[in-house]
This record gives structure tokens, sequence and C-alpha cells, in this order.
């Protein structure tokens, strides 16, 4: 069986690699930022529990002080 050989077929399968690797480099970059949003998303929310906590909490104090 005769092959033929492209000029610059090399350099093309090596093009597709790089891009590849790239998608694939790409891939994992979303993926960390993904998983950065939900840690900070979840950090946002345990601070706005404590914070609504806290409010809660003065406002009850007030209305003792409130009957003294």
């Amino acid at each position: 069986m005769n092959y033929v050989t492209l000029l610059g077929a090399e350099a093309v399968e090596n093009a597709g690699h790089r891009i590849a690797s790239a998608a694939e480099s790409i891939r994992q970059s979303a993926a960390y930022i993904e998983a950065s949003l939900l840690q900070h998303s979840r950090s946002m929310e345990n601070l706005v529990y404590r914070l609504e906590a806290l409010e809660e909490r003065d406002r009850t104090q007030q209305g003792e002080e409130d009957d003294e």
C-alpha cells in the first residue's frame, strides 16, 4: 500500500495536540473557578446567617431593655 505524506501534516497534527492540551487546561481552570465560587458562596451564606443571628439577638436585647 502506498502512503502519501502531505506537506505540513505533522505540523497540523502537533497543532491539534496543542489545541487539545489547551482545551484541557481551560476545562481545569473552569473547574477550579467553579469550586472557588462555590466555596465563596458558602462562606457568604454562613456570614449572612451569623449576621442575622446577631441582629436577632440585638433585637431581643433591645426589647428586654425597653420592657424595663
